[in-house]
């Protein structure tokens, strides 16, 4: 779920983040989001994490609650190439 932190202090901890279901930020979106240059538009950040979300969604269907973080911790090859497989439909080629 995107939600935004508005924390007074510190300023890198304010604007928004993904969060799984229980409400903790997901570990590899904050990781992703912190390389984001700081001038960057809200918006910008908002569109990007929101497509994320749906792919972490995706993921937790196939690999369980955290499974995608897991996966990207783990560097579980399996589990990471089987998530996209199925997560939309198929792109038509040229």
């Amino acid at each position: 779920m995107l939600a935004h932190f508005r924390s007074p202090s510190p300023a890198a901890l304010r604007g928004p983040v993904l969060t799984d279901s229980p409400g903790l930020p997901r570990y590899w979106s904050a990781v992703w989001a912190s390389f984001i240059p700081a001038d960057g538009a809200s918006s910008t950040l908002k569109k990007k994490l929101r497509q994320l979300e749906r792919f972490y969604q995706h993921s937790e269907e196939l690999l369980g609650l955290g499974g995608l973080d897991d996966a990207l911790a783990d560097l579980d090859v399996d589990a990471l190439s089987s998530a996209p497989e199925v997560s939309g439909p198929p792109v038509a080629g040229p």
